[in-house]
């Protein structure tokens, strides 16, 4: 009976997984109001998805709103699990750019990454300058000297932004609310 049990509990999961993907893939829609993200300063569950997909999101791939599947990554630049998942979405979006794009927002961890809202912050502003992936991907690189706030600079100039503007950014007031 309990292998009985096991192949029927198998099989209502698979057939719900499959309806899900054939729901998705013939032009479903699917509203979804789950609660995301903290608020990082206290940790608090602030916003519903749907808001922050439509709410000034960073699209990398594809320029039409118009998509089956849309991917929130939430990025914390100390994190090793960001660090390891995100070259695979960014390649991922792109190989599937015509169904698939990237909202990609900052969520740094500060109770357990202390250099990790700097860092994003620092990616805010390389977003201004359409070198958002390029720079989270150097971020990422030098994972390990994110305490060095001579870091940030130092990419911004290998990557050749505009640097008045750069560090105009990062010391606004208006930028540290959107982070």
């Amino acid at each position: 009976t309990f292998v009985i049990g096991m192949v029927i509990g198998v099989s209502i999961m698979t057939l719900t997984g499959l309806g899900f993907f054939l729901y998705v893939f013939s032009g479903g829609e699917i509203e979804s109001y789950a609660i995301a993200p903290l608020d990082t300063d206290s940790q608090i569950l602030t916003e519903p998805i749907k808001d922050i997909v439509t709410d000034n999101p960073t699209v990398i791939a594809g320029v039409t709103t118009d998509y089956p599947i849309t991917l929130v990554q939430y990025v914390d630049y100390e994190c090793r699990f960001c660090k390891k998942f995100f070259p695979d979405v960014v390649a991922l979006t792109k190989e599937h750019s015509d169904k698939v794009r990237l909202v990609i927002k900052q969520y740094p961890l500060v109770q357990i990454h202390p250099h990790a809202k700097t860092a994003s912050l620092a990616a805010y502003c390389a977003d201004e300058q359409d070198k958002l992936i390029e720079y989270s991907n150097k971020l990422f690189e030098r994972q390990n000297d994110l305490a060095d706030d001579t870091l940030f600079d130092t990419i911004a100039n290998g990557l050749e932004l505009n640097k008045d503007q750069f560090s105009a950014c990062r010391t606004s007031a208006s930028t540290a609310q959107q982070v």
